[in-house]
């Protein structure tokens, strides 16, 4: 794994430790938890990943409140897999070197804090807004 990727992991990483923190420091009670997820769509000998099979991946898991991607192959296959997933929200940003980047895809609504571009890496800051805890969702089988 190049730097880059070990860079990004680690932004993503400290985002979602950074939304735990926030969430036990409003005193959110722990049966409501947040489901977040990180995924990694590095595309082969250049070939754009399937985003329907992304999709039926992740939906898998169950219900899902945050999404957390790298390396994916644009704007479009962002909002295209936010769409598959029924999740509202989009926000991406790509690496200064190409179309490629990250994104984050909520059923919150999500606010841009700070992108930050580099030549080998980019990292995203937003703020979701988590206050109704509703789930806009349904993917995936139910949890029990």
């Amino acid at each position: 794994m190049d730097n880059l990727k070990i860079r990004a992991f680690v932004v993503l990483l400290v985002i979602v430790i950074g939304l735990f923190l926030f969430r036990g420091i409003q005193g959110k009670p722990p049966n409501n938890p947040l489901t977040i997820m990180t995924h990694n769509l590095s595309t082969f000998n250049s070939k754009l990943p399937d985003m329907k099979w992304v999709a039926e991946l992740i939906e898998r898991t169950g219900p899902l409140d945050i999404l957390l991607l790298q390396e994916v192959p644009g704007i479009l296959q962002a909002r295209k897999l936010a769409d598959d997933l029924r999740l509202m929200h989009c926000i991406f940003v790509p690496y200064a070197s190409g179309t490629d980047g990250l994104a984050i895809i909520s059923q919150f609504s999500l606010r841009l804090v700070h992108p930050f571009h580099s030549i080998r890496y980019a990292a995203i800051a937003v703020e979701a807004d988590v206050g109704s805890r509703k789930r806009h969702n349904t993917p995936g089988p139910s949890r029990s």
